[in-house]
């Protein structure tokens, strides 16, 4: 890209986003002339080998030129590419998957009562209830080992505390 400023013709190579990240800022010197000698090709005709040398050309022009050269300099470059993604996992809204959750145990609530109908039916009330007190008698002589406490459904709010 090409800068013409009075008699001088500036060129300058387009930088790709990891040069100017990989850019070292002095803090003594500005940064608009730091980025400029970075991209600065050549002056005139005459090939700029090293960074230092550039430097020096832009030592010698005033802020306020530099300034006009940055931003004729800014607004020659292509436009950045922007990148989209597409395909990607679009997440229920919180209120529909508690629904969703809802009715799922209220489906599995469903089919439970009607296990206990079928083996009420089949074995009587009598012995559903001394089925649960073996159960609870082996829970009692087990003293508790391998079980956990059960989570509230509603845990205590941190601001509680």
């Amino acid at each position: 890209m090409e800068v013409k400023i009075l008699n001088y013709k500036f060129c300058f190579k387009t930088m790709k986003w990891r040069e100017e990240f990989s850019i070292r800022f002095d803090p003594a010197k500005d940064r608009w002339r730091t980025i400029l000698a970075n991209a600065l090709v050549e002056v005139s005709g005459l090939k700029i080998s090293s960074v230092n040398d550039a430097m020096r050309v832009f030592e010698a022009i005033p802020s306020a030129i530099i300034y006009r050269i940055f931003i004729i300099y800014e607004g020659g470059l292509p436009d950045s590419r922007t990148f989209k993604t597409l395909g990607l996992y679009q997440a229920p809204e919180p209120n529909r998957f508690i629904q969703r959750i809802q009715e799922a145990e209220e489906q599995r609530e469903k089919v439970m009562d009607r296990v206990e109908e079928a083996m009420a039916a089949k074995y009587g009330r009598e012995e559903l209830r001394e089925a649960r007190e073996q159960e609870l008698e082996m829970l009692k002589n087990s003293k508790g080992r391998g079980l956990t406490r059960a989570t509230p459904d509603n845990p205590p709010s941190k601001k509680s505390k």
